[in-house]
């Protein structure tokens, strides 16, 4: 039986890495494998970018920023000057309890948070 699955198990894995390069090599221009899923992303406290940038197509990836803030003007400048004017100025607690300006809605990947014991080993949470 070893014999007769070795070469589909080499012939997929060849597919495979074949598919792998090609997303590879688009990813690499800044074109996503599927234009449809291209993924957005807002950059909060943005600074001048840094994010914003290794997410982009100038390091091979397919998001596309749709907004951005943060709070230091010449940071938000720069910001500007090099990704766009979808970089608002201002304290984020201020314009998110003003209705003039309309921020995407997005969905946080959130890590899972380690609750630690403070009343000792016995402790109950």
């Amino acid at each position: 039986m070893v014999a007769t699955t070795l070469p589909l198990i080499r012939d997929t894995a060849e597919r495979i890495g074949e598919r792998e390069v090609e997303i590879y090599r688009d990813r690499l221009i800044g074109r996503p494998p599927n234009p449809s899923l291209r993924p957005k992303l807002i950059d909060l406290f943005a600074g001048a970018g840094g994010m914003s940038l290794g997410f982009t197509g100038r390091m091979g990836h397919s998001f596309e920023v749709v907004w951005a803030n943060d709070n230091d003007k010449a940071a938000c400048d720069t910001y500007v000057a090099n990704f766009g004017p979808h970089c608002v100025h201002g304290d984020i607690v201020d314009i998110l309890e003003s209705s003039a300006e309309c921020i995407p809605h997005a969905g946080m990947a959130r890590e899972g948070v380690a609750v630690h014991n403070t009343t000792g080993v016995a402790g109950s949470r």
